[in-house]
């Protein structure tokens, strides 16, 4: 199940918002202005990318890691 990482709210009247959107953390900025919502959008893709990769990242040496492990544990029986 995914859930809701990231809430943007684009609205012409931003003091409406003030209080009620400390409650969540997910909302990520009250907007005016497309351009500005626009490059957070982007911004928060662009962290969420580096994260994802940086996870992958430490997957693959993590599995790399135990498959070394594996090898050598191999090898010694065999010679043993």
């Amino acid at each position: 199940m995914s859930t809701i990482q990231f809430v943007y709210i684009y609205c012409s009247r931003l003091g409406l918002h003030g209080n009620w959107i400390r409650y969540y953390n997910q909302i990520q900025g009250v907007f005016n202005d497309s351009l500005t919502l626009g490059e957070k959008i982007k911004y928060d893709l662009e962290l969420v990318y580096q994260s994802q990769t940086m996870e992958n990242n430490n997957l693959q040496l993590q599995l790399t890691t135990q498959g070394i492990r594996t090898v050598k544990k191999k090898r010694f029986f065999r010679s043993c």
